[in-house]
């Protein structure tokens, strides 16, 4: 199985690697959200803007 370790490292700081974002996809321990985001990144080759969470900026579309 895979560790929370590769998992992260994987989703963070190699984002955009094939092999990688499959072999998550391909996991069923994985929320679902984790698994739609990893096939984003594959089908679009692009990564998420995290601007929002990262400035603390209210994210569109979430109501409290």
């Amino acid at each position: 199985g895979l560790t929370v370790a590769w998992a992260l490292r994987c989703f963070f700081q190699e984002p955009l690697e094939h092999a990688g974002l499959k072999t998550l996809i391909d996991c069923p321990a994985l929320s679902s959200r984790w698994r739609d985001i990893a096939i984003k990144r594959l089908r679009t080759g692009r990564v998420e803007d995290w601007s929002a969470r990262l400035l603390g900026l209210p994210l569109e579309g979430l109501r409290a």
